[in-house]
């Protein structure tokens, strides 16, 4: 007989015997309660003791790898008119001169922030409400006399929002 065929069986008279041992000891914790056939329960809590609290709902502006030449603004479209409680979970680019591509942010007074790569977890505070944002990515071969030449680049960004409609 193969040596797993026999484990098994052990096991399982092991099993056995344990279950249907007569001294049992059953769990302090669990403890039975006859209710007669018929009987109904009803739980009755208390008005006020539960408050359930909608959640805002969470946008996501994302783009993976994104390719690109030169330089290249990518204006991002968001869910109503503006944006709050933006967050930048991600933003990096990769090329030549890459650490000169930013996130622009447009705020609803007119004021606009840019952001580096290489960004993780930067919060914006609640209040304030974006009306614009865009990715400009930057990749140049930067030349001291003669024009730049374009380069192949890459951006990856991940931007978390929740919407305003007015």
């Amino acid at each position: 007989m193969p040596f797993f065929v026999r484990i098994g069986f052990v096991l399982f008279f092991l099993t056995a015997t344990l279950y249907f041992w007569p001294g049992r000891v059953e769990s302090p914790m669990v403890q039975a309660v006859a209710i007669p056939e018929g009987t109904v329960l009803i739980w009755r809590i208390p008005p006020g003791t539960v408050a359930i609290k909608e959640l805002p709902t969470l946008h996501n502006l994302g783009g993976d790898k994104v390719a690109f030449s030169g330089k290249k603004k990518l204006p991002l479209n968001f869910v109503g008119c503006f944006a709050r409680e933006i967050e930048i979970a991600n933003f990096e680019a990769v090329g030549e001169n890459a650490e000169k591509s930013y996130i622009q942010i447009k705020w609803e007074d007119g004021k606009i922030e840019k952001v580096p790569p290489g960004t993780k977890g930067l919060h914006f505070s609640p209040e304030r409400r974006a009306k614009e944002i865009m990715v400009v990515g930057y990749c140049m071969h930067e030349k001291p006399i003669f024009r730049d030449v374009p380069r192949e680049g890459t951006l990856s960004w991940q931007i978390r929002y929740v919407s305003v409609e007015n």
